[in-house]
């Protein structure tokens, strides 16, 4: 259906959520037709995508195959698996007098007036079709639409090339399969994308729906990418490329610090963080927290106490140290012991009062859970912020200097940082952009991703590192992010995400597994 039916369909409010709030006074329609009338000219400004790299063909990967043909490039999967094969991990469908079609419509919204419900395989259309996912409902949402500010432009500047067909679909919480039609239309959705799709780009923020929906969405990822289905990006990419023990994976990069370590149990943390934190301050980093909260800049009390060299001490349990928490900059002084028992246990007897809103416990359900401490040396010029980079694929496309508010350390818009856009050439970042430009060839094999592309849309944070002799700047990384990466104020580079999407899935590139 059209935007503008969309919102005026009750889809939304007859899945479970809430609908969109009243808008601006044009309509959702027109705002779809704008982007149309203004992308032809931006698109003009990129390269143009080589035809012998949308004739490229792959080899077979396992039983499943991707075909190219010159002049119409259509990835197709060669073999597709029986629905009941892949997806049990959705509740079986319920009785209904709607047709798979009409169910389809409900969370289908058009690009460009393409009709995807009407094509039944990938042969219909003679090019690739490379939806949009996104979750029903959400804080991150533009009111006027119901989507997010940036699909839009994306699968617009996706159909503008003529190079490939795009949709939106909407994923929905089913509330652990009370909401029937959700359950209807989340099966149908992934039945439609199984016959169809070339390539996928989803865009979830986390936390838009509740854990158990959440883990319903990957599994359904994970099993369209082993069909041979370009999810951009899947579960495990997110996963391996935004966990905080991403620092450990590229600790030997130049972007990297060598004495990074990841704590999953509570002997690793006892045994590691003592000889750390008796070598040089830390900065101790939760991997299951938000805006700061968990993480902590560790350093001894008195700082004459530290060692040469990393491996020559190791702090006693009774040593004072001075913790200072991200999320609010609050400063704390406790025992390596009752720091240690907090991390680990939570509050109890024997970790002493903490002023901390969070409730430590940060090793609690293991590793299953996504339970784990990243340990990274502090550095202390983090008082002077954090450098993003916004990455296309492998094209930096801007940097952003997030400066803490005086006195603090944390980046945050909450804690007061002061933001800063800068050019990817500027040479006041010359250091980061040639040290991460040289790793970047390294980054996925590091990560263990190597069958897959880079997210379409991801960050790394960098933190101020030591001056050279000549009072040149240095960096180190900090923290990746690839969960659903917003370029709502920077629709400019709509046509280069797109142009992207496409050369990702003409390209070679298959996720298919092999059994």
């Amino acid at each position: 259906m059209t935007i503008e039916a969309f919102q005026s369909s009750g889809s939304l409010e007859t899945l479970g959520a809430s609908p969109p709030r009243t808008g601006p006074s044009h309509s959702p329609v027109e705002v779809v037709k704008s982007h149309q009338a203004s992308v032809a000219p931006s698109l003009n400004t990129l390269e143009t995508i080589s035809t012998s790299t949308l004739g490229a063909t792959t080899d077979a990967v396992g039983s499943l195959s991707i075909h190219t043909d010159v002049n119409r490039p259509v990835p197709v999967v060669s073999v597709v698996p029986t629905l009941d094969t892949v997806v049990p991990f959705l509740p079986t469908p319920v009785v209904t007098s709607r047709t798979n079609k009409e169910l389809l419509r409900s969370v289908t919204v058009d690009i460009a007036g393409f009709d995807s419900t009407s094509i039944k395989d990938r042969l219909d259309i003679g090019v690739p079709f490379i939806p949009i996912l996104e979750a029903m409902g959400g804080q991150d949402k533009d009111p006027a639409t119901g989507l997010r500010r940036d699909s839009i432009p994306i699968g617009t500047n996706i159909a503008a090339t003529k190079d490939a067909k795009c949709a939106v679909f909407l994923f929905s919480d089913d509330q652990d399969g009370s909401n029937e039609k959700a359950v209807s239309c989340n099966r149908v959705i992934f039945e439609h994308l199984l016959k169809t799709a070339s390539g996928l780009i989803v865009r979830v923020n986390p936390g838009t729906i509740p854990p158990a929906a959440q883990t319903k969405l990957d599994n359904m990822l994970t099993a369209l990418s082993d069909a041979g289905i370009l999810v951009m990006s899947t579960p495990e990419v997110m996963r391996s490329i935004g966990g905080k023990d991403s620092l450990v994976k590229i600790k030997d990069l130049r972007i990297g610090l060598k004495d990074t370590a990841v704590y999953t149990t509570a002997e690793s943390f006892v045994e590691g963080f003592r000889k750390t934190i008796a070598f040089q301050p830390r900065v101790l980093k939760q991997n299951r927290g938000s805006q700061g909260e968990g993480i902590w800049i560790c350093k001894l009390k008195d700082e004459s106490q530290y060692c040469k060299s990393y491996g020559d001490a190791i702090a006693d349990f009774d040593t004072k140290i001075v913790l200072m928490e991200a999320y609010d900059n609050h400063v704390e002084e406790h025992t390596v012991a009752e720091f240690m028992e907090f991390c680990l246990y939570g509050r109890t007897a024997k970790s002493g009062e903490w002023a901390s809103v969070g409730k430590g416990r940060y090793l609690e359900g293991g590793l299953e859970a996504g339970a784990m401490l990243v340990d990274q040396r502090f550095l202390p010029r983090i008082v002077e912020g954090e450098v993003r980079c916004t990455m296309v694929g492998t094209k930096l496309i801007s940097l952003v200097h997030k400066k803490p508010k005086a006195g603090g350390v944390s980046a945050t818009l909450k804690s007061g940082a002061i933001y800063t856009s800068y050019e990817p050439d500027d040479p006041l970042f010359s250091d980061l952009v040639s040290k991460f430009r040289a790793d970047l060839p390294h980054i996925r094999e590091c990560f263990g991703v190597e069958d897959q592309p880079l997210p379409l849309l991801w960050t790394a944070d960098f933190i101020f590192g030591e001056k050279r002799e000549d009072g040149s700047d240095t960096f180190i990384v900090g923290e990746f992010n690839a969960s659903c990466v917003g370029i709502t104020q920077q629709l400019e580079f709509a046509p280069l995400v797109a142009k992207t999407a496409i050369e990702y899935c003409t390209a070679g590139f298959s996720t298919a597994t092999t059994r």
